[in-house]
């Protein structure tokens, strides 16, 4: 199953690039598309040994299947650079470039089919497999039907069978004999905690994936020993180190600094440690990984300005970009060459990049700029960074960008962090092309640009998450949020700034009436409430992540209701500074797990309620240095609210 899954993956990739890039293969097209038919007759063959269930049979399997995947990987690499060479000469502008690219990559493909068909002789089964299935048979019509199948993630079918049907309706669907029956999709279980439990995989699952990878020496892992008798610096030749063309590079306590060419690399992730510059790479060298597609850069010196080499540019084949700094980034103009880019990951202090990065990267579909620090898993990081330095780390400030016309943005899945100011307004209409969009963060530069992007986003049928950043912009006014009450099929939430009138804790203005119904998860920060959230909070049947953090209530109790918060699993309240009582009333809360405070000074003591969620199994107390005393044996002794939390197995106690 292994050795067929495999070859399937790679010849459905050979198969979607030769149909994407068809106007570049003119002249060489059947050549590809033999490569795709040999590739399947082995897939079978394969299958075949597979059963026999002999381990001599499986060794042999597993080397056919390394020498086979080389051979496709191969032939994408070919395919891919013909086609980059085509692009650069403007698709075949001079008279005497055509004959000679078509002859060069006609060579390449008919060597690399010469090594199948050697290796084709030592299958076991390939003669009976070619003898059912010939060369000459319908090869094209199944081709189409992959094609067909594939198409179907991205075209609405008019007949879906969602939850809300009838059980006989999906059986009729699924028992249909038809030959030309493709997919039968049941969707909408789950999104919202209906239907659909979650698991977690097991350890051994895990450690049976490593095993395989390292049988098929998927990816090659460098790591230095520690000791540094031998000097600080630990040369590695990437070419002599590792035949596989995926690297990881760990450092331990010597510097690693990498040499040599490795001409058919494709991944090559580096992770730095983030307090010392262990890794030592030139971009300049990048000449030497021309088929790089996956690349993962970290920088962990304490410099206050990376300026990343235009080199980066010559990476043609790159798909999977991430770089991380602990300062600033500025990224060179070259980045827009990247055509294949799908994935630009940033994480870093400040970005200075090219706002055209949308109309130049046409296959970009995850773009995200965050902060160095992750949020709420590092309030301690953030807090001792206070205390060391004077001021608190900060946020990410977003990236400005030009939205193209909305043609240019019908790939966007992600698009995180992405500062909304006059240039991204004046083109506001652009998204509506965001027809695919899943994933939007949003820092808004001024009050009167939240309302019209609020209303666009009820447009855009296919977003789940949203990080909406106001917390800059004039403190006067509150942004009308009433409109994302409409975003149906909106499951994650982020609020950054105030979100409620000043008028005092005797406020009678609704909070949180506008938030979806659908919510599983919800962060609020420095939302300066004055009225009690969690009445409305409580409500949310399928909430199941609340935080609460940055003054985002500015009130001195808060009261969880009984039978509120029907799902919610996880709690985060951080940094409410005025908050003196807390009441959690029976029956509130009944699935929750695990339980996190930070930071609420003035607290006095622990929830009664608390003894009454036997569910609970993890509860985080950081720098609430009275209710520690107070849920701890010390010498001994019980402290006055040890009674209400003995039932959790895991309780950790961070203080100063």
């Amino acid at each position: 199953m292994a050795a067929e899954a495999i070859l399937s993956l790679l010849g459905e990739r050979l198969l979607d690039l030769a149909v994407r890039e068809a106007v570049y293969l003119r002249g060489v097209n059947e050549e590809v598309r033999g490569l795709v038919d040999e590739l399947e007759r082995m897939k079978s063959a394969l299958k075949v040994a597979d059963g026999r269930q002999e381990q001599e049979q499986d060794d042999l399997s597993r080397t056919l299947v390394n020498q086979i995947r080389e051979c496709a990987e191969d032939a994408e690499d070919v395919i891919e650079t013909h086609i980059l060479k085509v692009v650069q000469t403007n698709k075949f502008s001079g008279f005497m470039t055509k004959p000679f690219h078509l002859h060069t990559i006609g060579e390449e493909v008919r060597a690399i089919q010469a090594r199948l068909e050697r290796i084709s002789k030592t299958l076991p089964g390939y003669r009976d497999i070619c003898g059912k299935v010939p060369e000459s048979s319908n090869s094209n019509s199944n081709q189409s039907q992959q094609l067909i199948r594939r198409t179907l993630s991205v075209f609405q079918e008019e007949f879906v069978v969602s939850s809300e049907g009838i059980t006989r309706e999906v059986l009729a669907q699924l028992m249909k004999e038809e030959d030309g029956l493709r997919v039968v999709s049941i969707v909408g279980m789950g999104g919202i905690g209906i239907g659909v439990k979650t698991c977690r995989i097991h350890d051994l699952l895990r450690d049976l994936c490593v095993k395989k990878a390292r049988e098929d020496n998927f990816l090659g892992i460098i790591q230095p020993p520690s000791s540094v008798n031998n000097g600080p610096r630990f040369p590695v030749n990437l070419a002599e180190s590792s035949k596989a063309r995926r690297i990881a590079i760990h450092p331990s306590k010597r510097q690693v600094v990498l040499e040599g060419k490795h001409p058919k690399l494709r991944s090559l992730l580096l992770f730095d440690d983030y307090h010392q510059n262990l890794i030592e790479l030139r971009l300049s060298t990048f000449n030497n990984f021309k088929l790089l597609r996956v690349l993962n850069l970290v920088r962990g010196d304490e410099i206050k300005k990376w300026r990343v080499s235009s080199e980066i540019g010559n990476l043609h084949h790159l798909r999977y970009f991430r770089i991380e700094s602990f300062g600033n980034i500025i990224m060179p103009g070259s980045i827009c060459k990247l055509k294949n880019l799908s994935t630009l990951h940033i994480k870093c202090d400040r970005l200075t990049m090219t706002p055209q990065i949308l109309l130049k990267l046409e296959r970009l579909r995850h773009f995200s700029v965050r902060p160095f620090a992750l949020g709420m898993n590092d309030n301690r990081f953030r807090l001792l960074f206070y205390l060391k330095f004077g001021k608190f780390f900060p946020d990410t400030e977003g990236v400005y960008i030009n939205l193209p016309p909305r043609d240019n943005l019908k790939n966007i899945e992600t698009l995180e962090n992405i500062k909304v100011g006059k240039n991204f307004m004046r083109n506001i209409d652009a998204m509506l092309g965001l027809t695919n969009v899943q994933t939007l963060g949003l820092i808004f530069q001024s009050p009167s640009y939240v309302e019209p992007i609020v209303d666009s986003l009820i447009k855009l049928q296919r977003l789940q998450s949203l990080h909406m950043d106001f917390f800059s912009i004039d403190g006067v006014t509150i942004p009308n949020l009433e409109p994302l009450y409409y975003c149906r099929r909106l499951t994650k939430l982020l609020l950054r700034g105030r979100i409620q009138e000043g008028d005092g804790p005797h406020s009678s203005h609704p909070v949180l009436k506008f938030l979806p119904k659908n919510i599983t998860k919800l962060t609020l920060e420095h939302s300066m409430m004055w009225v009690d959230p969690m009445a409305e909070l409580g409500k949310l049947q399928h909430l199941r992540f609340l935080q609460l953090s940055g003054n985002s209530y500015y009130g001195t109790k808060l009261v969880c209701s009984a039978n509120g918060f029907p799902q919610l699993d996880s709690l985060k309240m951080a940094d409410l500074v005025p908050l003196e009582e807390w009441v959690i009333e029976e029956g509130a809360m009944p699935c929750l797990r695990s339980f996190e405070l930070f930071n609420c000074p003035r607290l006095k003591m622990l929830p009664e309620g608390l003894r009454y969620i036997t569910t609970l199994q993890e509860m985080s107390l950081q720098f609430v240095e009275a209710l520690a005393k107070r849920s701890q044996v010390i010498d001994g002794r019980e402290g006055e609210d040890f009674y209400k939390v003995r039932h959790i197995p895991s309780i950790q106690i961070f203080d100063m």
